[in-house]
């Protein structure tokens, strides 16, 4: 019984951990992808002036 609690505990821990990275990740990744249409913007607008 006990290394059923201990497995469960585990199982849930990674689960939480696989969660929060992931969570991490996607805002990571719109924040480049934000950095990234800004970028784009920019260029266009300096293109166009010149």
């Amino acid at each position: 019984m006990f290394w059923v609690i201990i497995g469960a505990i585990i199982v849930l821990f990674s689960k939480y951990y696989t969660a929060d990275g992931s969570r991490k990740l996607h805002r990571w990744i719109n924040k480049v992808k934000l950095d990234l249409q800004n970028a784009r913007r920019r260029l266009k607008e300096v293109r166009e002036a010149e």
